[in-house]
Protein backbone atom coordinates (compact mmCIF):
# COMPACT_ATOMS: atom_id res chain seq x y z
CA UNK A 1 0.00 0.00 0.00
CA UNK A 2 2.78 2.43 0.89
CA UNK A 3 4.42 1.65 -2.45
CA UNK A 4 1.35 2.97 -4.28
CA UNK A 5 1.37 6.20 -2.27
CA UNK A 6 5.09 6.54 -2.90
CA UNK A 7 4.62 6.24 -6.66
CA UNK A 8 1.90 8.92 -6.62
CA UNK A 9 3.81 11.46 -4.52
CA UNK A 10 7.37 10.87 -5.72
CA UNK A 11 6.86 10.72 -9.50
CA UNK A 12 8.83 13.57 -11.08
CA UNK A 13 7.06 16.40 -12.91
CA UNK A 14 3.66 15.82 -11.26
CA UNK A 15 1.51 17.95 -8.97
CA UNK A 16 0.21 15.46 -6.42
CA UNK A 17 -1.09 18.08 -3.97
CA UNK A 18 -3.31 19.72 -6.60
CA UNK A 19 -4.66 16.36 -7.71
CA UNK A 20 -5.26 15.24 -4.13
CA UNK A 21 -6.96 18.53 -3.27
CA UNK A 22 -9.33 18.24 -6.22
CA UNK A 23 -10.16 14.64 -5.33
CA UNK A 24 -10.87 15.57 -1.70
CA UNK A 25 -13.18 18.44 -2.68
CA UNK A 26 -14.95 16.25 -5.26
CA UNK A 27 -15.47 13.55 -2.66
CA UNK A 28 -16.87 16.00 -0.09
CA UNK A 29 -19.24 17.55 -2.64
CA UNK A 30 -20.48 14.13 -3.65
CA UNK A 31 -20.95 13.30 0.02
CA UNK A 32 -23.19 16.37 0.39
CA UNK A 33 -25.25 15.20 -2.56
CA UNK A 34 -25.60 11.70 -1.13
CA UNK A 35 -26.51 13.06 2.30
CA UNK A 36 -29.30 15.13 0.74
CA UNK A 37 -30.88 12.01 -0.74
CA UNK A 38 -32.48 10.98 2.57
CA UNK A 39 -34.54 14.15 3.14
CA UNK A 40 -35.27 14.22 -0.61
CA UNK A 41 -36.78 10.74 -0.47
CA UNK A 42 -38.65 11.62 2.74
CA UNK A 43 -40.30 14.56 1.01
CA UNK A 44 -40.97 12.48 -2.12
CA UNK A 45 -42.85 9.76 -0.17
CA UNK A 46 -44.37 12.33 2.20
CA UNK A 47 -42.64 10.87 5.25
CA UNK A 48 -41.77 12.86 8.33
CA UNK A 49 -38.71 14.85 7.34
CA UNK A 50 -38.18 16.05 10.88
CA UNK A 51 -37.38 12.60 12.27
CA UNK A 52 -34.41 11.92 14.51
CA UNK A 53 -31.99 10.98 11.70
CA UNK A 54 -28.73 12.86 12.12
CA UNK A 55 -28.51 13.30 8.35
CA UNK A 56 -32.00 14.83 8.21
CA UNK A 57 -31.24 17.16 11.09
CA UNK A 58 -27.89 18.22 9.57
CA UNK A 59 -29.48 18.95 6.18
CA UNK A 60 -32.39 20.88 7.73
CA UNK A 61 -30.05 23.03 9.81
CA UNK A 62 -27.87 23.74 6.77
CA UNK A 63 -30.89 24.77 4.68
CA UNK A 64 -32.22 27.00 7.46
CA UNK A 65 -28.76 28.60 7.81
CA UNK A 66 -28.75 29.68 4.14
CA UNK A 67 -32.45 30.60 4.17
CA UNK A 68 -33.84 27.73 2.10
CA UNK A 69 -36.86 25.57 2.82
CA UNK A 70 -36.70 21.73 2.58
CA UNK A 71 -38.86 21.50 -0.52
CA UNK A 72 -38.65 18.74 -3.10
CA UNK A 73 -37.35 20.90 -5.96
CA UNK A 74 -34.73 22.57 -3.75
CA UNK A 75 -33.46 19.26 -2.40
CA UNK A 76 -33.43 17.79 -5.89
CA UNK A 77 -31.37 20.69 -7.26
CA UNK A 78 -28.90 20.36 -4.39
CA UNK A 79 -28.32 16.71 -5.34
CA UNK A 80 -28.02 17.58 -9.04
CA UNK A 81 -25.68 20.51 -8.34
CA UNK A 82 -23.51 18.36 -6.09
CA UNK A 83 -23.18 15.68 -8.74
CA UNK A 84 -22.35 18.26 -11.47
CA UNK A 85 -19.78 20.04 -9.29
CA UNK A 86 -18.27 16.70 -8.32
CA UNK A 87 -18.03 15.69 -12.00
CA UNK A 88 -16.34 18.99 -12.94
CA UNK A 89 -13.81 18.85 -10.12
CA UNK A 90 -13.07 15.20 -10.82
CA UNK A 91 -12.59 16.11 -14.48
CA UNK A 92 -9.96 18.70 -13.53
CA UNK A 93 -8.22 16.21 -11.23
CA UNK A 94 -8.12 13.46 -13.84
CA UNK A 95 -6.91 15.85 -16.55
CA UNK A 96 -4.03 16.72 -14.21
CA UNK A 97 -3.48 12.99 -13.75
CA UNK A 98 -3.48 12.48 -17.52
CA UNK A 99 -0.91 15.24 -18.02
CA UNK A 100 1.17 13.82 -15.19
CA UNK A 101 0.96 10.33 -16.70
CA UNK A 102 2.33 11.62 -20.01
CA UNK A 103 5.05 13.51 -18.15
CA UNK A 104 6.02 10.46 -16.12
CA UNK A 105 6.42 8.18 -19.14
CA UNK A 106 8.30 10.80 -21.20
CA UNK A 107 10.29 12.10 -18.22
CA UNK A 108 11.53 8.62 -17.38
CA UNK A 109 12.66 8.17 -20.99
CA UNK A 110 14.47 11.50 -20.87
CA UNK A 111 16.24 10.61 -17.62
CA UNK A 112 17.34 7.23 -18.99
CA UNK A 113 18.69 8.73 -22.22
CA UNK A 114 20.49 11.61 -20.52
CA UNK A 115 22.12 9.35 -17.95
CA UNK A 116 22.95 6.77 -20.58
CA UNK A 117 24.73 9.30 -22.80
CA UNK A 118 26.80 10.44 -19.82
CA UNK A 119 27.76 6.92 -18.75
CA UNK A 120 31.33 5.69 -19.04
CA UNK A 121 32.22 3.54 -22.04
CA UNK A 122 32.94 0.44 -19.96
CA UNK A 123 29.31 0.49 -18.79
CA UNK A 124 28.03 0.46 -22.39
CA UNK A 125 30.17 -2.51 -23.36
CA UNK A 126 28.71 -4.59 -20.53
CA UNK A 127 25.03 -3.94 -21.36
CA UNK A 128 22.78 -5.57 -23.98
CA UNK A 129 21.24 -3.01 -26.34
CA UNK A 130 17.86 -4.72 -26.05
CA UNK A 131 17.67 -3.81 -22.36
CA UNK A 132 17.60 -0.11 -23.18
CA UNK A 133 15.21 -0.62 -26.12
CA UNK A 134 12.78 -2.41 -23.80
CA UNK A 135 13.12 0.26 -21.10
CA UNK A 136 12.47 3.11 -23.54
CA UNK A 137 9.41 1.49 -25.11
CA UNK A 138 7.56 -1.10 -23.05
CA UNK A 139 8.70 -0.30 -19.50
CA UNK A 140 8.31 3.49 -19.84
CA UNK A 141 4.76 3.14 -21.18
CA UNK A 142 3.79 0.78 -18.37
CA UNK A 143 5.43 3.06 -15.80
CA UNK A 144 3.21 5.95 -16.91
CA UNK A 145 0.21 3.66 -16.62
CA UNK A 146 1.36 2.76 -13.10
CA UNK A 147 1.14 6.39 -12.03
CA UNK A 148 -2.33 6.68 -13.54
CA UNK A 149 -3.48 3.57 -11.68
CA UNK A 150 -2.00 4.93 -8.42
CA UNK A 151 -3.97 8.17 -8.88
CA UNK A 152 -7.19 6.27 -9.56
CA UNK A 153 -6.52 4.14 -6.48
CA UNK A 154 -6.24 7.25 -4.31
CA UNK A 155 -9.35 8.78 -5.94
CA UNK A 156 -11.40 5.70 -5.14
CA UNK A 157 -9.95 5.57 -1.62
CA UNK A 158 -10.98 9.19 -0.95
CA UNK A 159 -14.46 8.59 -2.35
CA UNK A 160 -14.82 5.48 -0.21
CA UNK A 161 -13.77 7.42 2.86
CA UNK A 162 -16.42 10.09 2.22
CA UNK A 163 -19.14 7.49 1.79
CA UNK A 164 -18.07 5.81 5.00
CA UNK A 165 -18.33 9.14 6.84
CA UNK A 166 -21.85 9.75 5.51
CA UNK A 167 -22.85 6.20 6.36
CA UNK A 168 -21.47 6.54 9.91
CA UNK A 169 -23.57 9.65 10.49
CA UNK A 170 -26.68 7.83 9.26
CA UNK A 171 -26.16 4.56 11.10
CA UNK A 172 -22.90 3.61 12.72
CA UNK A 173 -24.10 0.07 13.38
CA UNK A 174 -24.89 -0.68 9.73
CA UNK A 175 -21.71 1.07 8.63
CA UNK A 176 -19.62 -0.96 11.04
CA UNK A 177 -21.29 -4.10 9.74
CA UNK A 178 -20.55 -3.03 6.15
CA UNK A 179 -16.91 -2.36 7.00
CA UNK A 180 -16.55 -5.75 8.65
CA UNK A 181 -18.13 -7.49 5.66
CA UNK A 182 -16.02 -5.46 3.24
CA UNK A 183 -12.85 -6.17 5.19
CA UNK A 184 -13.58 -9.89 5.18
CA UNK A 185 -14.11 -9.81 1.40
CA UNK A 186 -10.82 -7.95 0.89
CA UNK A 187 -8.92 -10.41 3.07
CA UNK A 188 -10.44 -13.41 1.32
CA UNK A 189 -9.44 -12.09 -2.10
CA UNK A 190 -6.06 -10.59 -1.16
CA UNK A 191 -4.22 -13.68 -2.42
CA UNK A 192 -5.29 -12.70 -5.96
CA UNK A 193 -3.45 -9.39 -5.51
CA UNK A 194 -0.26 -11.28 -4.66
CA UNK A 195 -0.75 -13.47 -7.74
CA UNK A 196 -1.04 -10.31 -9.86
CA UNK A 197 2.16 -8.85 -8.40
CA UNK A 198 4.14 -12.01 -9.21
CA UNK A 199 2.65 -12.14 -12.72
CA UNK A 200 3.54 -8.49 -13.31
CA UNK A 201 7.14 -9.12 -12.26
CA UNK A 202 7.34 -12.12 -14.57
CA UNK A 203 5.95 -10.07 -17.45
CA UNK A 204 8.57 -7.37 -16.88
CA UNK A 205 11.46 -9.82 -16.71
CA UNK A 206 10.32 -11.98 -19.62
CA UNK A 207 9.56 -9.02 -21.86
CA UNK A 208 13.02 -7.61 -21.15
CA UNK A 209 14.71 -10.90 -22.02
CA UNK A 210 12.56 -11.25 -25.14
CA UNK A 211 13.46 -7.77 -26.44
CA UNK A 212 17.16 -8.36 -25.69
CA UNK A 213 16.98 -11.62 -27.61
CA UNK A 214 15.10 -10.06 -30.54
CA UNK A 215 17.62 -7.23 -30.77
CA UNK A 216 20.48 -9.70 -30.90
CA UNK A 217 18.71 -11.73 -33.59
CA UNK A 218 18.07 -8.66 -35.75
CA UNK A 219 21.69 -7.55 -35.40
CA UNK A 220 22.84 -11.02 -36.50
CA UNK A 221 20.18 -11.84 -39.07
CA UNK A 222 22.62 -11.87 -42.02
CA UNK A 223 24.83 -14.76 -40.77
CA UNK A 224 21.75 -16.57 -39.44
CA UNK A 225 20.10 -16.55 -42.85
CA UNK A 226 23.38 -17.26 -44.63
CA UNK A 227 23.80 -20.47 -42.61
CA UNK A 228 20.06 -21.31 -42.54
CA UNK A 229 20.07 -21.17 -38.73
CA UNK A 230 17.02 -18.96 -38.37
CA UNK A 231 14.82 -21.99 -37.62
CA UNK A 232 16.78 -22.80 -34.45
CA UNK A 233 16.47 -19.25 -33.18
CA UNK A 234 12.81 -19.13 -34.15
CA UNK A 235 12.14 -22.18 -31.95
CA UNK A 236 13.93 -20.51 -29.03
CA UNK A 237 11.91 -17.36 -29.66
CA UNK A 238 8.69 -19.39 -29.51
CA UNK A 239 9.67 -20.73 -26.09
CA UNK A 240 10.38 -17.25 -24.76
CA UNK A 241 7.08 -15.94 -26.13
CA UNK A 242 5.21 -18.86 -24.54
CA UNK A 243 6.68 -17.96 -21.12
CA UNK A 244 5.51 -14.38 -21.61
CA UNK A 245 2.09 -15.61 -22.71
CA UNK A 246 1.73 -17.64 -19.50
CA UNK A 247 2.48 -14.55 -17.39
CA UNK A 248 -0.10 -12.53 -19.31
CA UNK A 249 -2.72 -15.27 -18.95
CA UNK A 250 -2.10 -15.36 -15.21
CA UNK A 251 -2.64 -11.60 -15.05
CA UNK A 252 -5.94 -11.80 -16.91
CA UNK A 253 -7.15 -14.70 -14.76
CA UNK A 254 -6.29 -12.96 -11.47
CA UNK A 255 -7.91 -9.67 -12.55
CA UNK A 256 -11.15 -11.24 -13.76
CA UNK A 257 -11.39 -13.70 -10.89
CA UNK A 258 -11.05 -10.90 -8.35
CA UNK A 259 -13.75 -8.85 -10.05
CA UNK A 260 -16.20 -11.76 -10.36
CA UNK A 261 -15.74 -12.98 -6.78
CA UNK A 262 -16.11 -9.44 -5.43
CA UNK A 263 -19.45 -9.01 -7.18
CA UNK A 264 -20.70 -12.39 -5.96
CA UNK A 265 -19.71 -11.77 -2.34
CA UNK A 266 -21.07 -8.19 -2.33
CA UNK A 267 -24.38 -9.36 -3.79
CA UNK A 268 -24.66 -12.05 -1.11
CA UNK A 269 -23.75 -9.61 1.65
CA UNK A 270 -26.28 -7.02 0.47
CA UNK A 271 -29.05 -9.60 0.13
CA UNK A 272 -28.48 -10.94 3.63
CA UNK A 273 -28.12 -7.42 5.03
CA UNK A 274 -31.40 -6.14 3.60
CA UNK A 275 -33.28 -9.23 4.84
CA UNK A 276 -31.88 -8.78 8.34
CA UNK A 277 -32.66 -5.05 8.33
CA UNK A 278 -36.27 -5.63 7.28
CA UNK A 279 -36.72 -8.52 9.69
CA UNK A 280 -35.11 -7.13 12.83
CA UNK A 281 -34.46 -3.45 12.22
CA UNK A 282 -36.70 -0.50 12.97
CA UNK A 283 -35.73 1.69 10.02
CA UNK A 284 -37.76 4.09 7.92
CA UNK A 285 -38.23 2.98 4.30
CA UNK A 286 -36.57 6.12 2.91
CA UNK A 287 -33.67 5.74 5.32
CA UNK A 288 -33.30 2.05 4.41
CA UNK A 289 -33.21 2.90 0.70
CA UNK A 290 -30.56 5.59 1.12
CA UNK A 291 -28.63 3.52 3.63
CA UNK A 292 -28.70 0.53 1.32
CA UNK A 293 -27.48 2.70 -1.52
CA UNK A 294 -24.63 4.09 0.55
CA UNK A 295 -23.61 0.71 2.00
CA UNK A 296 -23.66 -0.77 -1.49
CA UNK A 297 -21.56 2.16 -2.69
CA UNK A 298 -19.11 1.67 0.19
CA UNK A 299 -18.73 -2.04 -0.57
CA UNK A 300 -18.43 -1.37 -4.31
CA UNK A 301 -15.81 1.29 -3.70
CA UNK A 302 -13.85 -0.93 -1.34
CA UNK A 303 -13.90 -3.59 -4.05
CA UNK A 304 -12.86 -1.01 -6.64
CA UNK A 305 -9.99 0.14 -4.41
CA UNK A 306 -8.78 -3.44 -4.15
CA UNK A 307 -8.98 -3.89 -7.94
CA UNK A 308 -7.09 -0.62 -8.50
CA UNK A 309 -4.47 -1.75 -6.02
CA UNK A 310 -4.19 -5.05 -7.86
CA UNK A 311 -3.60 -3.18 -11.14
CA UNK A 312 -0.96 -0.98 -9.54
CA UNK A 313 1.01 -3.92 -8.15
CA UNK A 314 0.64 -5.57 -11.55
CA UNK A 315 2.31 -2.58 -13.21
CA UNK A 316 4.70 -1.42 -10.49
CA UNK A 317 7.61 -3.68 -11.49
CA UNK A 318 8.51 -1.72 -14.68
CA UNK A 319 8.27 1.54 -12.71
CA UNK A 320 10.76 0.31 -10.13
CA UNK A 321 12.89 -1.33 -12.84
CA UNK A 322 13.23 2.04 -14.56
CA UNK A 323 14.02 3.77 -11.26
CA UNK A 324 16.74 1.18 -10.76
CA UNK A 325 18.07 1.73 -14.30
CA UNK A 326 18.13 5.50 -13.83
CA UNK A 327 20.05 5.11 -10.59
CA UNK A 328 22.38 2.56 -12.17
CA UNK A 329 23.18 4.78 -15.17
CA UNK A 330 23.61 7.75 -12.85
CA UNK A 331 26.21 5.81 -10.85
CA UNK A 332 27.94 4.84 -14.12
CA UNK A 333 28.65 8.44 -15.15
CA UNK A 334 32.11 9.30 -16.39
CA UNK A 335 34.42 10.77 -13.81
CA UNK A 336 34.71 14.55 -14.06
CA UNK A 337 37.83 15.84 -15.78
CA UNK A 338 39.53 19.21 -15.61
CA UNK A 339 38.40 22.36 -17.36
CA UNK A 340 41.32 23.04 -19.70
CA UNK A 341 40.66 23.33 -23.44
CA UNK A 342 43.49 22.20 -25.73
CA UNK A 343 44.39 23.71 -29.10
CA UNK A 344 46.15 20.59 -30.44
CA UNK A 345 49.17 22.60 -31.50
CA UNK A 346 51.72 20.18 -30.03
CA UNK A 347 49.91 16.97 -30.84
CA UNK A 348 49.24 14.02 -28.52
CA UNK A 349 51.50 11.62 -26.67
CA UNK A 350 51.24 8.45 -24.65
CA UNK A 351 54.01 8.18 -22.05
CA UNK A 352 54.69 4.86 -20.29
CA UNK A 353 50.99 3.96 -20.50
CA UNK A 354 49.89 0.67 -19.02
CA UNK A 355 46.37 -0.68 -19.38
CA UNK A 356 44.61 -3.98 -18.76
CA UNK A 357 41.08 -5.28 -19.27
CA UNK A 358 40.44 -7.07 -16.01
CA UNK A 359 43.50 -9.25 -15.58
CA UNK A 360 44.41 -9.21 -19.29
CA UNK A 361 47.34 -6.85 -19.88
CA UNK A 362 47.09 -5.01 -23.19
CA UNK A 363 49.55 -2.11 -22.99
CA UNK A 364 52.73 -2.39 -20.96
CA UNK A 365 54.57 0.89 -20.81
CA UNK A 366 53.72 2.09 -24.32
CA UNK A 367 55.27 5.30 -25.71
CA UNK A 368 54.14 6.94 -28.93
CA UNK A 369 53.68 10.42 -30.38
CA UNK A 370 50.97 11.79 -32.66
CA UNK A 371 52.32 15.07 -34.11
CA UNK A 372 49.88 17.80 -35.17
CA UNK A 373 49.14 18.06 -38.87
CA UNK A 374 50.56 14.64 -39.70
CA UNK A 375 49.27 11.15 -40.42
CA UNK A 376 50.15 8.62 -37.73
CA UNK A 377 49.30 4.97 -38.40
CA UNK A 378 49.16 2.15 -35.84
CA UNK A 379 49.56 -1.37 -37.15
CA UNK A 380 50.00 -4.81 -35.67
CA UNK A 381 48.17 -8.10 -35.31
CA UNK A 382 44.74 -8.31 -33.71
CA UNK A 383 44.69 -7.89 -29.93
CA UNK A 384 47.86 -5.84 -29.61
CA UNK A 385 46.03 -2.74 -28.32
CA UNK A 386 45.57 -0.54 -31.38
CA UNK A 387 41.92 0.29 -30.66
CA UNK A 388 42.76 0.57 -26.96
CA UNK A 389 45.14 3.42 -27.81
CA UNK A 390 42.35 5.29 -29.60
CA UNK A 391 39.95 4.62 -26.70
CA UNK A 392 42.46 6.05 -24.24
CA UNK A 393 42.91 9.11 -26.43
CA UNK A 394 39.12 9.56 -26.59
CA UNK A 395 38.90 9.28 -22.80
CA UNK A 396 36.81 6.11 -22.96
CA UNK A 397 39.27 4.49 -20.59
CA UNK A 398 41.85 5.80 -18.15
CA UNK A 399 45.35 4.32 -18.09
CA UNK A 400 46.31 2.16 -15.14
CA UNK A 401 49.55 4.12 -15.07
CA UNK A 402 51.38 6.58 -17.28
CA UNK A 403 49.94 9.66 -18.99
CA UNK A 404 47.85 10.49 -22.04
CA UNK A 405 48.92 14.02 -23.02
CA UNK A 406 47.31 16.58 -25.32
CA UNK A 407 49.48 19.65 -25.99
CA UNK A 408 51.66 18.35 -23.18
CA UNK A 409 48.76 18.43 -20.68
CA UNK A 410 47.34 15.34 -19.03
CA UNK A 411 43.94 14.35 -20.42
CA UNK A 412 42.66 14.18 -16.83
CA UNK A 413 43.03 17.98 -16.62
CA UNK A 414 41.17 18.64 -19.88
CA UNK A 415 37.46 19.27 -20.40
CA UNK A 416 36.56 15.90 -21.91
CA UNK A 417 33.37 17.04 -23.68
CA UNK A 418 35.11 19.96 -25.40
CA UNK A 419 38.06 17.75 -26.30
CA UNK A 420 35.77 15.21 -27.95
CA UNK A 421 34.04 17.99 -29.92
CA UNK A 422 37.42 18.56 -31.55
CA UNK A 423 37.57 14.94 -32.75
CA UNK A 424 36.16 13.22 -35.82
CA UNK A 425 35.87 9.46 -35.39
CA UNK A 426 35.26 6.68 -37.92
CA UNK A 427 34.97 3.16 -36.46
CA UNK A 428 35.98 -0.05 -38.22
CA UNK A 429 32.37 -0.93 -39.02
CA UNK A 430 30.55 2.39 -39.38
CA UNK A 431 26.88 2.07 -38.46
CA UNK A 432 24.67 4.61 -40.15
CA UNK A 433 21.30 5.71 -38.87
CA UNK A 434 18.18 4.36 -40.55
CA UNK A 435 17.61 7.87 -41.87
CA UNK A 436 18.56 10.26 -44.64
CA UNK A 437 22.12 10.98 -45.71
CA UNK A 438 21.64 14.55 -44.49
CA UNK A 439 20.71 13.48 -40.95
CA UNK A 440 23.53 10.93 -40.93
CA UNK A 441 25.99 13.73 -41.64
CA UNK A 442 24.58 16.40 -39.32
CA UNK A 443 23.40 14.02 -36.56
CA UNK A 444 20.58 16.48 -35.97
CA UNK A 445 22.86 19.47 -35.32
CA UNK A 446 20.74 22.55 -36.25
CA UNK A 447 23.87 24.72 -36.51
CA UNK A 448 25.29 22.68 -39.38
CA UNK A 449 24.50 24.32 -42.71
CA UNK A 450 23.98 22.81 -46.16
CA UNK A 451 27.39 24.21 -47.11
CA UNK A 452 28.99 22.32 -44.22
CA UNK A 453 27.37 19.09 -45.39
CA UNK A 454 28.40 19.65 -49.00
CA UNK A 455 31.97 20.46 -47.97
CA UNK A 456 32.21 17.35 -45.81
CA UNK A 457 30.85 15.13 -48.60
CA UNK A 458 33.26 16.71 -51.08
CA UNK A 459 36.26 16.25 -48.78
CA UNK A 460 35.31 12.64 -48.13
CA UNK A 461 34.93 11.97 -51.84
CA UNK A 462 31.22 11.17 -51.42
CA UNK A 463 29.59 14.16 -53.09
CA UNK A 464 29.60 12.59 -56.55
CA UNK A 465 27.61 9.47 -55.69
CA UNK A 466 25.27 11.38 -53.34
CA UNK A 467 24.34 13.94 -56.00
CA UNK A 468 23.70 11.10 -58.45
CA UNK A 469 21.10 9.54 -56.15
CA UNK A 470 17.45 10.31 -57.08
CA UNK A 471 16.78 12.08 -53.76
CA UNK A 472 20.30 13.33 -53.12
CA UNK A 473 21.04 14.03 -49.46
CA UNK A 474 17.41 13.15 -48.62
CA UNK A 475 18.02 9.52 -49.64
CA UNK A 476 17.44 7.03 -46.83
CA UNK A 477 20.34 4.64 -46.39
CA UNK A 478 18.43 1.78 -44.73
CA UNK A 479 19.21 -0.15 -41.56
CA UNK A 480 22.90 0.43 -40.73
CA UNK A 481 23.35 1.79 -44.27
CA UNK A 482 22.32 -1.47 -45.94
CA UNK A 483 20.94 0.32 -49.03
CA UNK A 484 24.37 1.56 -50.14
CA UNK A 485 27.72 -0.13 -50.75
CA UNK A 486 30.44 -0.67 -48.15
CA UNK A 487 32.68 1.92 -49.75
CA UNK A 488 29.87 4.46 -49.79
CA UNK A 489 29.16 3.79 -46.12
CA UNK A 490 32.82 4.39 -45.29
CA UNK A 491 32.80 7.68 -47.17
CA UNK A 492 29.60 8.86 -45.49
CA UNK A 493 31.07 7.93 -42.11
CA UNK A 494 34.17 9.95 -43.01
CA UNK A 495 32.00 12.87 -44.12
CA UNK A 496 30.15 12.71 -40.80
CA UNK A 497 33.46 12.83 -38.95
CA UNK A 498 34.66 15.79 -41.03
CA UNK A 499 31.42 17.81 -40.98
CA UNK A 500 32.18 19.58 -37.68
CA UNK A 501 35.71 20.53 -38.85
CA UNK A 502 37.62 18.41 -36.32
CA UNK A 503 41.23 19.04 -35.37
CA UNK A 504 41.90 15.33 -34.82
CA UNK A 505 40.58 12.57 -37.10
CA UNK A 506 40.67 9.03 -35.70
CA UNK A 507 40.17 6.18 -38.19
CA UNK A 508 39.84 2.60 -36.96
CA UNK A 509 40.46 0.11 -39.81
CA UNK A 510 38.39 2.21 -42.21
CA UNK A 511 39.87 0.56 -45.32
CA UNK A 512 39.54 -3.05 -44.16
CA UNK A 513 36.33 -3.67 -46.14
CA UNK A 514 37.24 -1.61 -49.21
CA UNK A 515 38.49 -2.79 -52.59
CA UNK A 516 41.90 -1.59 -53.79
CA UNK A 517 40.57 1.23 -55.96
CA UNK A 518 38.29 2.63 -53.27
CA UNK A 519 41.10 2.32 -50.74
CA UNK A 520 43.45 4.28 -53.01
CA UNK A 521 40.84 7.01 -53.48
CA UNK A 522 40.27 7.28 -49.74
CA UNK A 523 44.01 7.39 -48.99
CA UNK A 524 44.45 10.12 -51.58
CA UNK A 525 41.69 12.09 -49.85
CA UNK A 526 43.37 11.66 -46.46
CA UNK A 527 46.71 12.74 -47.88
CA UNK A 528 45.10 15.88 -49.27
CA UNK A 529 43.54 16.97 -45.98
CA UNK A 530 46.57 16.13 -43.84
CA UNK A 531 48.48 19.22 -42.81
CA UNK A 532 45.28 21.00 -41.85
CA UNK A 533 44.12 18.18 -39.62
CA UNK A 534 45.87 15.64 -37.38
CA UNK A 535 45.10 12.04 -38.40
CA UNK A 536 45.48 8.91 -36.31
CA UNK A 537 44.66 5.72 -38.23
CA UNK A 538 44.56 2.08 -37.14
CA UNK A 539 45.28 -0.17 -40.10
CA UNK A 540 47.13 -3.21 -41.38
CA UNK A 541 46.51 -2.32 -45.03
CA UNK A 542 49.42 -1.09 -47.19
CA UNK A 543 47.42 1.88 -48.52
CA UNK A 544 47.24 3.74 -45.21
CA UNK A 545 50.67 2.56 -44.17
CA UNK A 546 51.98 3.99 -47.43
CA UNK A 547 50.78 7.55 -46.69
CA UNK A 548 51.86 7.59 -43.05
CA UNK A 549 54.16 10.27 -41.71
CA UNK A 550 54.62 8.15 -38.59
CA UNK A 551 54.13 4.40 -38.45
CA UNK A 552 54.06 2.38 -35.24
CA UNK A 553 53.86 -1.37 -34.93
CA UNK A 554 52.26 -2.58 -31.72
CA UNK A 555 53.42 -5.86 -30.24
CA UNK A 556 53.83 -7.28 -26.73
CA UNK A 557 52.16 -4.25 -25.20
CA UNK A 558 54.61 -1.76 -26.71
CA UNK A 559 54.84 0.48 -29.77
CA UNK A 560 57.84 0.36 -32.10
CA UNK A 561 58.25 3.21 -34.55
CA UNK A 562 59.22 1.77 -37.90
CA UNK A 563 58.81 4.85 -40.06
CA UNK A 564 60.06 8.27 -39.03
CA UNK A 565 59.98 10.28 -42.27
CA UNK A 566 57.07 11.14 -44.56
CA UNK A 567 56.48 8.88 -47.55
CA UNK A 568 55.55 9.97 -51.05
CA UNK A 569 51.92 10.62 -51.87
CA UNK A 570 49.80 7.77 -53.14
CA UNK A 571 50.32 7.11 -56.82
CA UNK A 572 53.86 8.61 -56.99
CA UNK A 573 56.94 6.62 -57.87
CA UNK A 574 60.01 6.80 -55.69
Amino acid sequence: MLGVVRIFFRAKGTNPRAVLGCLLVAGLVEGIGIATLLPLLSVAIQADIANDSLINQAVLKSLNYVGLSPELNILLWIVVAALIIKACITFVAMVLVGYATAHVSTGIRTDVVKNLLKARWSYFTAQPVGRFANSMSNDATRAGRTYEMAAEFLANSIQTGVFMLVALIMSWRLTLLALIVGGIILLILNSLVRVARRAGQKQTDRTKHLIIYLTDVVNNVRPLKAMAREGVFSALLDRKIELLRKALRTQVLSLQTLKALQEILIALAMGVGVILALEFGNIETSELLVMGLIVLKVLKNMASVQRQYQKVVLLESPYYALEELIEETSQAREKPHGGLVPELMDGCRLEEVRFAYGGNKVLEGIDLEIPSGEITVLTGVSGTGKTTVTDLLLGFHEPDSGEVLVDGVSLSRIDLARWRRMIGYVPQEPTLLHDTILNNITLGDPNMSAEDVSRALQTAGALGFVVALPEGVETRVGEKGSQISGGQRQRLALARALAARPKLLILDEVTSALDNRTEEELCATLREISGTITILAVSHRPGLMGIADNLYKLADGRANKILATPVLAVGQDG
